[in-house]
């Protein structure tokens, strides 16, 4: 029997080995390990006699996998690589051989050059000021926004209802929550609910 470099150890095999002991589930392994290597067949007495048939057929079929396979890649090998290019062809004739670029093509290669052009030209200029993540305020953070500004609008109400729309103005993501607390107050002057003075305290802010 021709040896075979390793022996597979399925994932089915634990279920199948489960019912046997460590003692008897290690004389299996290394009886596969043997066979893969000589071909001889162990002489069971115990209860791993039982499952032995199968992981044998199972290992002369990784074999022949095993031969197939280093038998295409001879055969391959046998083959050679890529064949050289034509060493009478020049660098100069081959420009004439390659087949004729569409104008689409061009064109796109026109746009990729100009592209690199501007990149080179925007090295060492000023970047443009990246954009910061919004944080949702807490309410806190709100109420004092509101004394500072001298605001009477209900505070829970506001954090609650943009906390329930996923802090969204409309369909677009909310960027600066005091811009809404503004608009959030001008809407309430004109509805006549800032008269009353607000119920919350502030606490101390850091």
């Amino acid at each position: 029997m021709a040896e075979i470099p390793y022996v597979c150890l399925y994932m089915s095999y634990l279920q199948s080995l489960s019912p046997f002991t460590d003692e008897e589930r290690g004389r299996i392994v290394m009886a596969m390990l043997n066979y893969a290597a000589t071909g001889e067949v162990p002489q069971f007495e115990g209860n791993e006699r039982f499952i032995w048939p199968s992981l044998q057929a199972q290992i002369d079929r990784d074999i022949e996998t095993y031969q197939a396979k280093c038998a295409r890649n001879r055969a391959n090998g046998n083959k050679g690589g890529r064949p050289p290019k034509n060493p009478t062809v020049i660098p100069e004739t081959e420009r004439f051989l390659e087949k004729p670029k569409k104008p689409k093509e061009k064109e796109k290669e026109k746009e990729k050059e100009k592209e690199k052009e501007r990149e080179k030209d925007n090295i060492g200029a000023d970047k443009p000021p990246t954009r910061h993540r919004f944080i949702p305020p807490t309410v806190d953070e709100v109420k004092a926004y509101c004394a500072e500004k001298g605001y009477m609008l209900d505070v829970d109400r506001f954090v609650d209802y943009y906390t329930s729309n996923g802090w969204r103005v409309g369909k677009n993501p909310m960027k600066d929550w005091k811009a809404a607390v503004r608009t959030w107050n001008g809407k309430e002057k004109q509805n006549g609910k800032t008269e009353s003075k607000p119920t919350w305290t502030i606490g101390t802010v850091v």
